[in-house]
């Protein structure tokens, strides 16, 4: 179930429970960007699109869609429980 622990530096009190609220207060963080990433990947859709229409014999690859892809895949690995 616990694939990380770091080096037990940090025994009790004040010092693990800030430790703590901080890993809690990670995810929100995740969660944000998350929120951030929808509306550019959407953005970037309707640019590949308008470019495409005006350049229909294109080739060019506007966005490294591929990556991202491969990228969200590990992400979700990360944090997919086994």
């Amino acid at each position: 179930m616990y694939k990380y622990k770091l080096a037990n530096k940090i025994q009790e009190g004040p010092q693990l429970k800030s430790f703590q609220q901080e890993r809690v207060r990670g995810f929100e963080r995740v969660d944000d960007l998350l929120g951030q990433l929808a509306p550019l990947l959407a953005a970037a859709k309707a640019d590949t699109v308008k470019f495409y229409q005006e350049n229909p014999d294109s080739l060019n690859v506007l966005y490294g869609t591929d990556i991202a892809a491969d990228y969200i895949l590990d992400l979700i690995k990360l944090f997919k429980p086994e």
